[in-house]
C-alpha cells in the first residue's frame, strides 16, 4: 500500500505519498553513512567563527590641479656656518676625538705607572709583579699600548660597544692606530704619529691598508665585563636617551 509506505520512518517524521516509490531522504540518510570519515561532532564547521564586518575605506581625493593656487618656494640656503656645525659628527670627526682620547689616555697610563714604580726597588723580588698590577690597574699593556678591550668596552650599554669597536677598527684602517699582542696573546692599541710630510707617501699606500674586523656578542660583552672587572668605560659613556652616531648630538658634539 502506498499510502502506508514511508508514511513512519525511524525517526517518527511523517513522510506523505507524493507519488514516489521511495523514502529517498531516509535512504540518502544511511547510504552516505558508511563514506563518511570525519569524526562525529555535533555540527559542522563550516566558514569562520566569527564574520569580520570590513569597513569600507573612504580614499580622500586629492584637490584639482591649478596654477594659480601655486606658492613659490625657495632652496634651503646652505651657508658656510651650517657645513662646519654639521662637520662635527661625521666619522672622521668622531674618529679623531677616539684617536685623541686614545692619546690621552696612554700618556696618562704611561706617566701613572712610571711613577709608582719610583717608589719600589727594581731589585726587589716582587718588582715583576707589582709592575705587572700597575699595568693591569691602568690597562697597559708590555707593548706600550693600551688593553683594546678595556678601551672599547662600554660595561653599561652593549650597542655603544660595538660603536666603539667600530671607531676603532676604522682608525686602523686609516694607520691611525696600530694593533699589537703582548706576551699573553692580549690586544693593545697605540697611536700613530704621523709625519706631515710623509703624507703624500701614505695616500699612495692607501691601497694596501687592510681592515680590522672585530665582532662580539651580548653574552661576550657580559663575561668580558665580569673577567676584566669592567666598571666605568675609558670612552665616555654617552646619554641614551638621545640619539647618537654621525649626524646626532652625542658626547662628541
Amino acid at each position: 500500500n502506498n499510502n502506508n509506505r514511508g508514511s513512519d520512518d525511524e525517526d517518527g517524521d511523517e513522510v506523505g505519498d507524493e507519488g514516489d516509490m521511495l523514502n529517498w531522504a531516509h535512504l540518502g540518510r544511511y547510504a552516505c553513512r558508511p563514506a563518511i570519515r570525519r569524526p562525529g561532532l555535533p555540527g559542522f564547521l563550516l566558514g569562520p567563527l566569527s564574520i569580520e564586518k570590513r569597513v569600507r575605506k573612504v580614499t580622500k581625493r586629492a584637490a584639482p590641479f591649478k596654477i594659480n593656487s601655486l606658492r613659490e618656494v625657495r632652496p634651503e640656503e646652505l651657508r658656510a656656518e651650517d657645513l662646519k656645525k654639521s662637520d662635527k659628527n661625521d666619522l672622521p670627526s668622531i674618529c679623531r676625538k677616539i684617536y685623541v682620547k686614545l692619546q690621552s689616555v696612554q700618556r696618562e697610563a704611561q706617566d701613572a705607572v712610571e711613577k709608582e714604580l719610583e717608589a719600589v726597588d727594581e731589585d726587589s723580588p716582587d718588582y715583576p709583579k707589582i709592575e705587572q698590577e700597575l699595568m693591569d690597574k691602568w690597562a697597559l699593556r708590555e707593548t706600550g699600548g693600551i688593553d683594546l678591550v678595556r678601551f672599547v668596552i662600554n660595561p653599561h650599554s652593549f650597542g655603544q660597544t660595538v660603536e666603539n669597536m667600530f671607531y676603532v677598527s676604522f682608525l686602523i684602517r686609516e694607520a691611525s692606530i696600530k694593533l699589537q699582542f703582548d706576551q699573553h696573546g692580549l690586544p693593545a692599541i697605540e697611536p700613530i704619529v704621523k709625519d706631515p710630510s710623509a703624507e703624500a707617501s701614505h695616500r699612495a699606500k692607501a691601497a694596501t691598508r687592510h681592515q680590522a674586523i672585530m665582532s662580539i656578542d651580548m653574552a661576550t660583552w657580559r663575561e668580558i665585563t665580569e673577567v676584566f672587572n669592567i666598571k666605568e668605560p675609558i670612552i665616555p659613556h654617552r646619554p641614551e636617551n638621545e640619539p647618537q652616531g654621525p649626524g646626532a648630538r652625542g658626547w662628541y658634539s
